[in-house]
């Protein structure tokens, strides 16, 4: 039997002797970690630094509530002291 892991696709455990249709789905290690961060109350700059692409988000307003640090060292900000600001501001 092969398992999958049900998130990241990554193969958890092969058996060569089995049918490629024997396929169950499980968790990897890596996949348990993110997920028991992210129920305990994962913070969400943390999160976000995760996603591997610039990323702000904003309230309804345009207000910077968070932003990764890929986006921070792209245009030369602190996302901490960003947070507040509008988004045309903080950019």
């Amino acid at each position: 039997m092969r398992v999958i892991c049900s998130y990241c696709r990554k193969t958890i455990k092969d058996d060569p002797r089995s049918r490629v249709t024997d396929v169950s789905h499980g968790m990897c290690k890596e996949c348990g970690d993110h997920f028991e961060k992210l129920w305990a109350g994962m913070p969400i700059g943390e999160y976000l630094d995760e996603l591997g692409a610039p990323i702000i988000l904003t309230d309804g307003g345009g207000r910077v509530l968070a932003m990764n640090h890929e986006l921070a060292a792209l245009i030369g900000a602190d996302p901490t002291v960003s947070r507040g600001l509008l988004g045309g501001e903080a950019l």
